[in-house]
């Protein structure tokens, strides 16, 4: 738990885990000039189920301007098949979203419809 600011300078690693979330219980979390993108996160998991990482609790105010939400080169490497992320604030908390591979997406939507078809030819 931090009690104060947090920021984030340029070039600053961000490591976090699955099971814990960092707590910043006052403040505010911040980010340096020259940005932090998915690049500077560590522990990503590409085989994790979930969509959503929670990356930081926080009570305070979490500040945006330098947050680079853009820099999806570095989501596809490190989350592999073609993934992309953004990051996301609610209610004092930052989360990075998770976007599947559009080839996953299609191929699910080839299969309902593929069903619905098979289904329609049995009646």
């Amino acid at each position: 738990m931090i009690v104060g600011n947090l920021i984030l300078n340029a070039g600053s690693n961000f490591v976090f885990s699955l099971t814990q979330t960092l707590t910043v219980n006052t403040g505010t979390v911040s980010f340096g000039a020259g940005g932090f993108g998915v690049a500077n996160l560590f522990g990503l998991d590409n085989s994790a189920p979930e969509t959503t990482y929670h990356l930081i609790n926080g009570n305070g105010t979490i500040n945006t301007a330098n947050l680079n939400n853009t820099d999806l080169a570095h989501a596809a490497t490190l989350l592999g098949g073609g993934k992309s992320a953004y990051f996301q604030t609610a209610g004092g908390d930052l989360y990075l979203v998770v976007i599947p591979e559009p080839a996953t997406w299609a191929l699910l939507a080839f299969s309902l419809t593929a069903v619905m078809v098979l289904r329609r030819r049995r009646e």
